[in-house]
């Protein structure tokens, strides 16, 4: 650190003392780094790094950037008094990144291993859960039993839902990365059947895990998204929501299959290398079919269509039970997969 400033490891507190004569001030106490989370190519190599820091009054780690650090907006993350002064937010910003040189690394995407196995970030190594889960596994296991039964009585619902869990070991089969639509009129099971896909990855209440999201974002912010994925699938929900015409989606879903990779050059001209990737499946819905007559030929091999609908069309009372005819109580067994899944 610079001249005057100190660290005090017992109590984790940064001193100042401006010069010899002065008594010193206590500035503030670091923030406990628990895990240096790497962000690695397909083939496992780092190529950047960010720190799981535990904040006050917080149960789990939060992730802080470079960029966070140097400018000291870590702070308003972890519940701290924001920095002040470039000689504050050094010292802050060295102490971090040492004690994350120390602490247990943490892959942050999905890669293969030299052995060929798919390796899975915990669920603090990325903002993206995936891990994060809602209620104890006897409840899954007998909300899921429900679930598949019915997905069985549907022969392209049970497709869609294997796609999605297929979507993570398509690269280990040589397949390129897809894009699954679901389209049809409303009131026709598609929701129901993005929400019960999504839902196998794990719990959609949180909005930053991004499980399901909408169509609504900028040309580029999907394909950013994407991305920070790695080989996790995604669920894109009513392609209306983006405000395009289907012809004017069809260059950005040839950015999607085609992996998402953008080859961008730095400022003196190199090559810079490409930070993330995607190869997975994405399943969307939409009103209307995405493909169109004179489409490239990526999309006419890589985006797949299956037209609604979706699961059978059966009322159920509160228990999942077959309902008599005409009973007043009684629910559409897409409302109780859906509620179900989530």
């Amino acid at each position: 650190m610079k001249k005057g400033w100190f660290y005090r490891p017992a109590d984790r507190m940064i001193i100042h003392q401006q010069n010899p004569d002065s008594a010193p001030l206590s500035i503030g106490r670091v923030p406990k780094v628990i895990g240096q989370i790497e962000h690695l190519t397909d083939d496992g190599e780092s190529i950047r790094i960010e720190y799981l820091v535990l904040g006050r009054r917080q149960r789990r780690g939060r992730i802080v950037n470079e960029d966070e650090l140097d400018r000291g907006t870590w702070a308003a993350k972890l519940s701290f008094r924001r920095p002040t002064g470039s000689d504050e937010r050094h010292a802050y910003a060295r102490l971090i990144r040492e004690e994350g040189e120390d602490a247990p690394v943490i892959p942050a995407r999905t890669y293969y291993d030299e052995d060929g196995n798919l390796v899975f970030p915990t669920a603090e190594a990325q903002t993206l859960g995936y891990r994060v889960l809602r209620g104890t596994e006897e409840e899954a296991r007998e909300a899921w039993e429900e679930i598949a039964g019915y997905t069985t009585m549907c022969g392209k619902s049970a497709l869609v839902l294997g796609a999605m869990m297929v979507g993570p070991v398509l690269d280990s089969l040589d397949v390129l990365a897809h894009v699954l639509n679901c389209y049809g009129p409303g009131q026709q099971g598609k929701s129901t059947v993005m929400t019960v896909a999504c839902s196998i990855l794990g719990d959609l209440k949180p909005r930053r895990q991004q499980l399901m999201m909408t169509w609504n974002s900028s040309k580029q912010g999907i394909t950013q998204s994407l991305r920070t994925r790695g080989f996790l699938p995604l669920g894109l929900d009513e392609h209306s929501s983006s405000g395009r015409r289907i012809k004017e989606s069809s260059r950005e879903i040839s950015q999607m299959v085609s992996g998402a990779v953008r080859a961008m050059g730095s400022a003196d001209g190199s090559p810079r290398e490409s930070d993330g990737f995607w190869l997975s499946l994405l399943l969307s819905t939409s009103n209307e079919q995405l493909k169109f007559e004179g489409q490239t030929e990526d999309l006419a091999t890589r985006l797949q269509e299956i037209s609604a609908p979706f699961f059978p069309d059966l009322m159920v009372l509160a228990d999942g039970s077959p309902a008599p005819a005409g009973h007043k109580g009684a629910e559409h067994i897409s409302k109780r997969l859906k509620r179900l899944a989530k």
